[in-house]
């Protein structure tokens, strides 16, 4: 019988509930994140969930690449925080796929341009978050909003000392061969969302009494009435070059009504006009029941 000396310095692995629960939704995330980028950036190939290790705050973000893409990226209700790092020449990669000029070998490092940065940031924000969201095992997802890019991961105070991270790994597959990229979460974070899960609490007598008011004060509450006046679809190239004065057709006829949305809810035909100097809306049917 042979033994192993154990460190106990070293955070503990991840729970098997909890590592299984990461496998099936990252696994299901890949496999649509890959067809997403051929169908929004032109990028043929494929994405898989490498697995996950536990480490400290300080020895995780030692092991960065210095020439790397990051995002801070709010998990849960309270938004904590969380990273994600994409090595430079990836991102330049999938940029000139977005572009129309898909490469076959990783393109030299270099800082992205004033344009890239942003081509770059559309793929995380339209491409792989919301595949996050949709490929989560459960009804309820957690709440992902992207917050500031990390313009230095290696050495960025994201998260507090002694912190323990989930570095949960992946690789995109291309022409160019395997480029790997990591979201790091906190521990306590990851266990709160697939086991740390609580009844609601129940209602008191005194929270019960208190609603009729609490229904009167929202029913005051001012909501957002927004209406869009049309849309058009643009390839990314000719969207990088607007500028200032060019004239874009929208797919809205003036014949037909426009739709006004509370909320973010479409609810209203509506007639553009105006009233004295301002401009104004005329309600011409409801959308829906």
């Amino acid at each position: 019988m042979t033994s192993d000396l154990y460190d106990f310095r070293k955070p503990g692995k991840l729970a098997p509930e909890l590592e299984q629960g990461l496998a099936t939704w990252f696994r299901a995330t890949c496999r649509v994140v890959a067809e997403q980028l051929a169908k929004e950036v032109q990028f043929e190939g494929e994405m898989a969930y490498q697995g996950s290790e536990v480490a400290r705050a300080a020895a995780a973000l030692a092991r960065l690449d210095d020439a790397s893409v990051s995002y801070r990226l709010g998990l849960g209700p309270e938004e904590t925080e969380t990273l994600l790092v994409f090595p430079r020449r990836l991102a330049l990669a999938l940029v000139s796929a977005m572009m129309g000029d898909p490469v076959a070998e990783l393109p030299p490092d270099r800082e992205l341009s004033a344009v890239e940065s942003p081509l770059f940031e559309y793929v995380v924000q339209h491409v792989i978050l919301p595949v996050l969201l949709e490929s989560w095992p459960d009804s309820q997802p957690p709440r992902l909003v992207l917050h500031q890019k990390e313009p230095n991961p290696k050495y960025a105070r994201t998260f507090p000392a002694g912190t323990n991270l989930v570095v949960c790994r992946f690789v995109i597959r291309g022409a160019f061969g395997e480029q790997e990229w990591e979201w790091l979460v906190p521990r306590e974070r990851l266990a709160e969302l697939f086991v740390g899960r609580r009844e609601p609490p129940r209602t008191t007598a005194q929270e019960t009494a208190a609603r009729p008011r609490i229904e009167a004060f929202v029913r005051e509450l001012p909501i957002e009435l927004s209406v869009r006046l049309g849309n058009v679809e643009l390839p990314l190239s000719l969207l990088a070059e607007l500028r200032i004065g060019d004239l874009v057709v929208l797919d809205q006829k003036v014949s037909e009504p426009l739709r006004a949305s509370v909320s973010g809810e479409e609810r209203f035909h509506v007639w553009p006009g105006r009233v004295g100097p301002q401009q104004a809306i005329q309600i011409a049917s409801l959308i829906g029941p």
